[in-house]
């Protein structure tokens, strides 16, 4: 594929819920109702371009095929400890621990990818908050 990143990639998830519908209240069950609408995956390198995939689910195959198609081979890639991406397999792969409260380690973090996915207020107009999502969906 003649577009994939290469060098320092970042990735992080997102499971994008529509609406606020579902709130447990006062520590009580969820309602139904749920479930992610989208699920999306962030592939950000550190050199500027991005790669966002819609994905069906976050399991090791699916993670794997959307690795393949975003990040060249051999890349440099960082995560978090997610299942999905420990076992990606053809890239020198580290990650943070956000459990241990982990979230860099040097030159080790996915904070831009994290950001992707972020509320960015802009600050000539107060009252807009905009996220990645809300472009492209």
């Amino acid at each position: 594929m003649d577009r994939q990143l290469e060098g320092t990639v970042e990735a992080d998830e997102l499971y994008h819920i529509a609406g606020h519908k579902g709130q447990a209240t006062q520590g009580g069950p969820k309602p139904l109702g749920r479930r992610p609408r989208c699920r999306s995956i962030a592939w950000v390198s550190r050199q500027g371009p991005v790669i966002v995939h819609a994905v069906k689910d976050f399991t090791v195959t699916t993670v794997q095929k959307a690795a393949d198609v975003a990040v060249q081979a051999g890349s440099r890639l960082y995560t978090d400890s997610a299942s999905s991406y420990r076992a990606l397999k053809g890239y020198v792969h580290a990650f943070v621990n956000h459990t241990k409260q982990e979230y860099a380690r040097g030159d080790v973090h996915e904070n831009r990818a994290e950001c992707l996915f972020k509320p960015r207020h802009d600050l000539r107009y107060p009252s807009a908050s905009l996220n990645l999502l809300s472009l492209l969906f």
